[in-house]
């Protein structure tokens, strides 16, 4: 999605803070999961956001939260792990992040779709309720501009509600296209446990009740329009990651470490957090005005 100008209006930017996508609508209450906080934050998998962050957006304060035991962290289902570690506790498959939208046909199916998409061992970071501008609806769809079903298809995307979702996990773009199913009522016939069988709208291929990403660029891309905020970075597999750390933290750390014993400090954590500081190897480089260091 570049920035562009969509029927003469202002050129609409990459991405949308939350207050431009649309009228934000509040996230009814039954809409958080058992991890979630009045922010639609997912706990499980991350830390919780800045109090206000997303205060005006739901329409309410956070004055008020969840009570404790409904934000306590719980522990990845069992398929999670298993999809992370094979046999030999070694990893088999990459973690990723993908964005799901749940289009306004299935908008009164939100509880049952959160609790397969747990079930199935994805994650839900985020999500977002918001209803789009025709602007907007095109800009996300522009990819499919010369479709014969590009109209029908914008017209859809703002004729009520949808839900953003960030999704995570193992092979999650290829794990969540599997679970949704095929966009076409006829290749739905085949597959009648998919999602967009059981929530979509029979005979209609546009109204088939849930988006998927088709491939970790168009994920990138989408999830910048939804959620302009949020930082996707690569994870390195389990080997990539052994390196990285034996080359660049196990030296340094275990220097420190030896420095630590020796000295013995009152506070040792904070002394060795003092002292990584200030022998960071990565730390930035200051330069004079001559350009020299």
């Amino acid at each position: 999605m570049q920035d562009g100008n969509i029927g003469g209006t202002e050129p609409i930017q990459y991405g949308y803070p939350v207050e431009e996508i649309g009228q934000p609508l509040p996230i009814p209450m039954d809409y958080y999961g058992p991890n979630m906080d009045q922010t639609g934050y997912d706990y499980q998998y991350g830390m919780p956001p800045n109090d206000n962050e997303y205060g005006d957006f739901l329409g309410e304060s956070n004055e008020n939260p969840l009570p404790e035991a409904a934000l306590e962290p719980s522990k990845p289902s069992q398929k999670s792990i298993s999809n992370f570690f094979g046999n030999s506790g070694e990893a088999v498959e990459k973690l990723e992040q993908t964005l799901g939208l749940i289009k306004p046909e299935a908008m009164p199916h939100v509880d049952e779709i959160f609790t397969v998409i747990r079930r199935e061992g994805l994650a839900i970071l985020k999500v977002r309720r918001v209803q789009l501008t025709a602007e907007q609806a095109s800009q996300f769809f522009q990819d499919m501009y010369e479709a014969q079903d590009f109209s029908e298809a914008v017209a859809h995307m703002y004729s009520g509600p949808i839900l953003a979702m960030v999704l995570s996990g193992p092979s999650a773009v290829h794990h969540w296209n599997k679970l949704i199913g095929p966009p076409t009522f006829k290749e739905r016939m085949d597959d009648p446990k998919c999602l967009r069988a059981k929530f979509g709208v029979p005979d209609s291929d546009i109204k088939n009740g849930l988006h998927a990403s088709a491939s970790e660029a168009d994920a990138l891309r989408e999830l910048h329009f939804f959620f302009p905020e949020l930082i996707v970075e690569p994870i390195l597999a389990d080997s990539l990651a052994a390196y990285y750390l034996n080359e660049n933290v196990h030296p340094v750390l275990t220097i420190g470490l030896s420095k630590l014993v020796r000295e013995r400090p009152d506070d040792p954590v904070m002394w060795l957090a003092d002292w990584l500081l200030a022998n960071n190897p990565n730390k930035p480089k200051e330069y004079s005005r001559n350009g020299c260091q």
